[in-house]
């Protein structure tokens, strides 16, 4: 991964996901979702509560998680749990009662954190307290107010106008920051620009856009899809949970059989589509066939990630909800899906012990 923004972004959702799997989270009693509306001020939701749409205001109190994704997200209620946000700006002046986590083109944290704060945005800025850790990464971060504990903080520009509890780390292309301003060890790594051959101005300019562009585009494509999966893993999971039960208890009880399965399902299905294309009687089943193999495959993406969300929270010896296991389990996978060939053979093992306990809790159930 030498392009510095992919590695921002793996850095950034690999301390995530180690995070989320080490600390002790309560079961959720219960949570609302929502699309294309706001929490108004005067509202109070007990519970997790996700909502998503283009603009989105959450002014109203949450005694629990807040997961939003959207492009213009502006949380100034209280939030008692954690907050995940996902978006192209995101402003926060109310305050969470844990931790932030946030990912987007432009940040403006300006309310108290509880807890940690975990953001990675090209704009950031952190006006409001922490409690504990900052991590963040971008290409203009400023922090105006008091860190408790340690700072570990990335980017291009990087501006330190509030103190730190204890260590400050911090690898930029200028660093205003001054070890008056920390308590503790205080390590600035300053990164030259690699020396490069002339080029035209003009096209430096415009190899410069094209790249920033085709960053961002594929960050926002990435956001937007992870978004997406994560919803339609709630639906799905809400929809038909003896099922979803059924299809873990198999992953569970007979790992290495349903992988067997999964991959002869996987294998055998495109031969028989190709059979089935030979004769024009057959072709319309072919294509109902690659149909619902690709629907299934789709199917199996999202209950492979909500399995190793599952094995991550069990590992850490931590209690869990089937919410943050999903979670928790598609940003897992989104990350190991960046590293070449573990990706593929980690997603391939995975969608075929689903595809193989779906087949098999299907039969039970029937």
């Amino acid at each position: 991964m030498k392009d510095p923004v992919t590695r921002w972004v793996a850095s950034f959702l690999f301390v995530l996901v180690l995070s989320l799997s080490t600390m002790s989270i309560p079961k959720v009693s219960a949570f609302e979702v929502r699309t294309n509306r706001n929490l108004e001020k005067t509202e109070v939701i007990t519970g997790d509560f996700f909502v998503s749409g283009e603009n989105v205001t959450v002014a109203g109190t949450i005694n629990g998680n807040l997961f939003v994704a959207g492009a213009n997200i502006m949380v100034s209620g209280y939030v008692q749990g954690n907050v995940f946000a996902a978006g192209s700006t995101i402003q926060i002046t109310g305050d969470v009662g844990k931790s932030v986590y946030a990912a987007a083109s432009s940040i403006d944290l300006e309310g108290n954190s509880g807890r940690d704060v975990f953001i990675a945005a090209g704009q950031v800025t952190v006006g409001g307290k922490v409690a504990e850790n900052v991590f963040a990464t971008g290409g203009t971060l400023l922090y105006k107010n008091d860190i408790k504990e340690n700072l570990y903080t990335s980017g291009g520009q990087i501006s330190l106008l509030g103190t730190v509890g204890k260590d400050a780390f911090i690898s930029g292309g200028s660093v205003a920051a001054d070890q008056s301003q920390v308590k503790g060890k205080l390590s600035v790594q300053i990164q030259e620009p690699p020396k490069q051959p002339a080029v035209d101005q003009e096209q430096k300019e415009a190899g410069k856009k094209l790249i920033a562009g085709l960053s961002a585009g594929a960050i926002m494509f990435k956001m937007v899809w992870f978004t997406g999966m994560f919803l339609l893993g709630l639906l799905i999971i809400k929809l038909f949970p003896k099922f979803t039960v059924g299809v873990e208890t198999e992953i569970v009880t007979s790992f290495a059989k349903n992988v067997g399965i999964g991959l002869l399902v996987y294998l055998a299905t495109p031969l028989a589509v190709i059979l089935l294309c030979v004769t024009v009687i057959g072709f319309p089943l072919a294509l109902a066939s690659i149909m619902v193999l690709s629907l299934v495959m789709f199917i199996t993406s999202i209950l492979g990630g909500k399995a190793l969300g599952q094995y991550v929270f069990k590992l850490a010896k931590q209690k869990s909800s089937w919410v943050l296991e999903l979670f928790v389990g598609q940003l897992l996978l989104a990350l190991i899906c960046m590293v070449p060939f573990l990706g593929f053979f980690v997603k391939l093992v995975l969608n075929g012990v689903v595809l193989g306990a779906v087949v098999s809790a299907q039969k039970k159930c029937c």
